[in-house]
């Protein structure tokens, strides 16, 4: 469930949006989001874990850098380390719909040669793999840095993700004066006006997440990408 929840949070456009929020302290970061909507209780996935007796405790523990019932390490690598099943789901699925052969490996090998070693006299438990399974893991490490050459920082993609980065951070800025352009306004999500009041107004980061939970949830790539219909207009 943590492997399927690990990036909920993310706002649009994924890391281009959280290198947008970095720039304001009092905006919270995808992590925490994720962490929001699995332990708040009147969210809906919280909801759903709850009714499927799932442990949210533990499970919420894999997006906090703090927390008293923390699932064992091998469990939290197997959602965020080198060999995380968030790089294996994404090589696979962007070299699809890119159209590239460069991000493939034998992800099915890879998952069943996985195994948890234990190191020196302490027995601490790490996630590893198996020898059969080490020119797997070579696979998908040639298919990372493939990939990253290739598709993720491709000139192009490059230059929509700073240009996307720059709209988004003079929307913010210039907040005021597009409150004062009627024509403009109604086209703005209410959660980048929410971040604009807080950088103003100097309102903390747990007020924003409290606040606008709502106005983030539907704050999806199709608000910021797409003409919206307002009094007629578009």
């Amino acid at each position: 469930m943590a492997a399927l929840l690990h990036d909920v949070g993310h706002g649009p456009f994924s890391h281009s949006f959280e290198q947008v929020l970095k720039g304001y302290q009092c905006a919270p970061l995808h992590e925490e989001w994720t962490a929001t909507f699995v332990s708040r209780e009147d969210s809906e996935i919280h909801q759903q874990l709850q009714d499927n007796d799932i442990d949210i405790a533990s499970l919420s523990s894999v997006f906090t850098k703090s927390s008293e019932r923390r699932l064992a390490r091998p469990y939290r690598q197997i959602v965020s380390s080198q060999l995380d099943v968030d790089r294996m789901d994404y090589l696979v699925r962007d070299s699809h719909f890119a159209g590239v052969a460069v991000g493939r490996f034998d992800i099915h090998y890879l998952i069943h040669s996985l195994v948890v070693v234990s190191h020196g006299e302490n027995g601490t438990k790490t996630l590893g793999i198996t020898p059969k399974g080490v020119k797997a893991y070579e696979a998908f490490l040639l298919a990372r840095q493939l990939m990253n050459r290739t598709v993720y920082f491709h000139h192009n993609v490059k230059v929509l993700e700073f240009m996307m980065e720059h709209f988004l951070r003079l929307v913010i800025a210039h907040m005021d004066e597009i409150n004062t352009t009627c024509a403009l306004t109604p086209f703005v999500p209410p959660y980048l006006k929410r971040v604009a009041a807080a950088v103003r107004q100097d309102i903390k980061k747990a007020t924003l997440m409290a606040e606008g939970n709502h106005d983030y949830i539907r704050l999806t790539e199709d608000a910021i990408w797409g003409p919206r219909v307002c009094d007629g207009r578009q």
